[in-house]
């Protein structure tokens, strides 16, 4: 007789946020890497608004143990970060080949987490012309100033909880609490150090402010942040010819530079990580209702914006309305 299938509703995974989306993925590798028997899946919930996602396991587990395996998924993998002393991913082409072949080779049963990463990142396929280095991926900001996107990218993989906050008692104590507070309850983003710009909350809008909002110190949902790092691997980075140019695009995009969009889909039916990867990088995910047979309700897609210099995403929003 089969065990009944364990199902948890995530309270904090918005579907119109691309840090929730990316924490969803990342969510489903970690504990794909933790806990392989539990054969992890996710699905989103349309029978209690408002929409969230839903985790399904094959084994019984308490959302706390649920929280420690994910952190303790999110650790393993964030130790396979080698960048090779590289301060930035505007590397020259032989150097980002030489990178990528060797998270290649060193890569064993298990331990594909590395190469897919760098393979979502770069390309020695694509070039920026002027500079002569590759593109990165859409994704990621452009270094400005003292904001630097792979430096950030380290610091959050490898900060199991935020700075500390005087007197507040919701300040997570382990790695396990962070990811709870992403979860299973509404995000506070009280958290630093600051995120990777995939949450739209991050951009500073200054229309009907009394002062500048750039000028207010950012915060994050840290715990977020950490899985969706380990989500990004999912998407994987593909030259793409536009005009007499080759730039870098993602599965799931939509467009290339300034006009860059990235579309999810919302499926109704649970899905592994490698099933959700195939939806993404289907030809037809942004044709309406080209995807019905598969159980996609929807797709949501987020817009990259330029703020003050830096760049943010928007809300998605759905592509059409059933």
């Amino acid at each position: 007789m089969s065990k009944p299938e364990v199902r948890y509703r995530l309270e904090g995974l918005k579907p119109d946020n691309l840090l929730a989306f990316l924490a969803l993925l990342g969510l489903l590798r970690a504990l794909e890497t933790s806990r392989p028997n539990w054969r992890v899946r996710a699905g989103w919930d349309f029978q209690h608004p408002p929409l969230r996602p839903t985790l399904m396991l094959a084994e019984h587990a308490e959302p706390e143990t649920v929280c420690e395996a994910a952190a303790e998924g999110i650790t393993r993998l964030a130790a396979l970060h080698d960048f090779a002393g590289a301060t930035d991913l505007k590397l020259d082409v032989a150097a980002a080949r030489s990178l990528c072949c060797a998270a290649s080779e060193q890569s064993a049963p298990g331990r594909q987490y590395f190469p897919d990463l760098c393979a979502a990142l770069m390309s020695g396929g694509a070039t920026d012309p002027d500079q002569a280095k590759v593109e990165v991926t859409p994704l990621a900001y452009p270094s400005v100033g003292t904001s630097n996107f792979i430096k950030n990218f380290l610091a959050l993989s490898k900060t199991e909880v935020p700075e500390r906050r005087a007197g507040d008692p919701s300040y997570p104590k382990t790695a396990a609490e962070c990811v709870a507070q992403a979860l299973f309850a509404p995000w506070k983003r009280l958290d630093r150090p600051v995120g990777l710009r995939w949450d739209p909350e991050e951009a500073k809008r200054h229309a009907y402010q009394w002062r500048a909002p750039t000028k207010d110190p950012p915060t994050t949902q840290h715990g977020a942040n950490r899985l969706a790092i380990i989500g990004l691997s999912a998407l994987t980075a593909v030259p793409v010819s536009s005009g007499s140019r080759v730039h870098l695009s993602v599965i799931g995009a939509i467009g290339t530079g300034d006009r860059f969009s990235l579309a999810w889909p919302i499926w109704t039916m649970p899905a592994s990580l490698s099933a959700i990867r195939a939806l993404l990088s289907h030809p037809k995910l942004c044709e309406p209702r080209a995807l019905d047979y598969l159980g996609v309700n929807h797709v949501r897609l987020t817009r990259r914006v330029t703020l003050d210099r830096l760049r943010n995403f928007t809300h998605a929003v759905p592509l059409e309305t059933r």
